[in-house]
This record gives structure tokens, sequence and C-alpha cells, in this order.
């Protein structure tokens, strides 16, 4: 684990004592170093090595293992997904009436109903459905959980659709409840941030607070736009007829995969950049984007796929039938001919 820092200096030590203990530790050239940094950036890079005398074991995992961590994964992606949108809604109308200047009329952080009750959520998900720590930075678990919380976005549409909603009155609904769960969700990602930053010590003003709520849930709402776009490969008018080879749909798949993951890197990338400017400068780069392209464009893709096999078989069948009552109009035709002649 990295080495305390603060911890040693109130016990008494002091910087140059712990630089000097540290490049013993390291085997750090500190003099050579000093040629060309000050202490403090020094201090900053040792701190987040690792000791070589506590090697770290690599945690066992098996095949079936992995199968296991990643199907649980995608209900908790599911439902944390939800739970995230409902702490981000919370905390953007706090942040909303902050801003009109109603302080007090909305309660922020855990003394928001709304809020306990979806972080207390994410603790019970976390206890049943937690990810084991031998798989928790797998990739296989990593898209399990982004293909539940992938499609919780498609749940917008099939509750138009349950509330037998039609044209512009579902457009409406679905297109509403989908900005509300995507702008929560980013809203949300940046409020378990700013939790975060406090727990480990930084000091963050309301109205820190408020500007990267704000800004989270815009992010939040580029998730929109790879949804809006596979949605559009759900026929809405089954009658009409056309081919789609094989490689269409490879096609297709690989654009909304580049879409999604590309999505998915913007967004972790944006989210970054408002944690790092508005209330913590020193946050440490990202290391997973490689995993969120990969993540994000597996999960666009496989749903391109699904999504124009549905299309397909449905157009296939409803031509079929069409084809039917065209052969069965064509026959009761030259019966009522025959039948004629025969008078």
């Amino acid at each position: 684990m990295a080495f305390d820092i603060e911890g040693a200096r109130q016990s008494g030590y002091s910087d140059d004592e712990i630089l000097q203990y540290l490049s013993e530790q390291r085997g750090f050239d500190l003099s050579g170093a000093r040629e060309y940094y000050d202490d403090t950036e020094i201090l900053a890079h040792l701190s987040g090595f690792p000791s070589p005398a506590a090697p770290v074991e690599e945690p066992d995992t098996t095949f079936f293992g992995q199968v296991g961590e990643t199907l649980k994964a995608v209900p908790r992606g599911f439902a944390n997904s939800f739970l995230s949108a409902g702490e981000g809604v919370a905390e953007l109308a706090d942040a909303a009436t902050n801003a009109l200047g109603f302080e007090d009329a909305i309660d922020s952080g855990d003394q928001n109903a709304l809020v306990a009750a979806s972080r207390e959520g994410r603790r019970l998900v976390q206890e049943y459905l937690g990810a084991d720590e031998a798989y928790r930075d797998e990739w296989l678990t990593k898209f399990g959980e982004g293909v539940g919380s992938f499609a919780s976005f498609f749940t917008p549409a099939v509750a138009a659709k349950a509330l037998g909603l039609a044209g512009k009155a579902a457009t409406a609904t679905q297109r509403g409840l989908a900005g509300t769960l995507a702008g929560g969700a980013g809203a949300g990602e940046q409020a378990q941030r700013i939790q975060a930053a406090r727990d480990s010590g930084i000091e963050i003003t309301q109205e820190q607070e408020d500007k990267a709520i704000f800004s989270g849930g815009i992010v939040g709402l580029s998730e929109l736009a790879s949804v809006e776009r596979l949605l559009k490969r759900i026929p809405k008018d089954a009658d009409e007829f056309f081919k789609q080879g094989l490689v269409d749909r490879f096609k297709s798949a690989l654009v909304s995969g580049g879409i999604e993951g590309g999505q998915e890197v913007l967004a972790a990338v944006l989210q970054d950049a408002i944690e790092r400017g508005f209330y913590n400068e020193n946050l440490p780069q990202n290391e997973s984007l490689w995993d969120d392209f990969t993540v994000g464009g597996a999960i666009g893709s496989l749903a391109d796929l699904a999504l124009n096999s549905a299309a397909g078989r449905i157009r296939t069948q409803t031509t079929q039938a069409q084809r039917e009552y065209e052969q069965k109009l064509r026959d009761d035709q030259n019966e009522a001919i025959a039948q004629q002649e025969a008078a």
C-alpha cells in the first residue's frame, strides 16, 4: 500500500527524514533526483510506490468463477444505474434550489431522504451482489456490469409501451424518462466522487459541489446518443420489407460499438475533468480508459447485433404473413373466376 505521509508527519518526522527513509526502502537516487525536482514532487512520487517488503499476492480465479461473477454483475449494474440516478436527481434538485437562492428548501447529502435511500440501496446491492475481490478488476466482470447499466436505459421505452402510449405521447414520455435517468446517473457519479473526496479530507464548498453536480448531469446526458441510435433499430413499420445482409449488420455493429466505446471514454474524461477542475486538482490520471472503450464498444456492438436480428425476424415474419395473405387473395380470385366460367 502507499506510504502514509500525513501519518508520518503527525508522528513528528520531517519531510527530509521521510524522503531519506523512502529513498532507502525503494533504492531511489535521492541526490540525483534533487538536481531536477523539488522535495515535494519527489515525496509525491515516492509515496505512491508500494513497499517492496510487502509483495502483493495475486488472487486465484477460475473459469466458472468468472462466469458466475459476470452473470452477477449484470443485475448489479442494472440496479446501481437506477440508484445512482436517484441520488443524482436529488442532488440536482438541491443544486437548482441553491442557485435560485433557496438554500434550505432541499436537504443535501445524507440528510436528503432520496440520497440516503440511494446510498443504502447501493450498500445492499454491494452486500448481496458485490464482486468478489479476485474478479473485481477483470474485464468480463466490468463487461457484465456495463451490460446491466446499459440495459437500464431501455426501460423508458418499455415503460411507455406498458402504459399503452403511442405516437408523440410515447416519444415524449420515453425521452423524458431517459433524460432523467441519464442526467441523474451522471450527476450521481459526481455526487459519489464528491463524497469520496470529502472522506479523504478534501474540503469542498457548496458552490463547488453544485457546479460539479450540474456538469456531471450534462455529461450523463451523453449516454442517450448511443441508446437513441440503437432504438432506431426497432422497426416502427413492420409492413415494409427490405433485405439486410450479414455484412451490413456487422458494419452497423462496428459503428455502434465505436460510438458507445467513444462515448464511455469521453464521459470518463469529462467526469475526471470536472472533479479535477472544481474540487480535486490532484486527481490521478485515469488508467482505465482502454477498459472503458473496449467494454463500451463490446456492449454497443452486441446490442446493435441483437436489435438488428430482432428487427430482421420481425420483418421476415411480417413478410411471410403478407405473402400468405396475398396468395389467399389470388386463390379466392381464381376460384371466383372459375365459378363464373362454370355458371
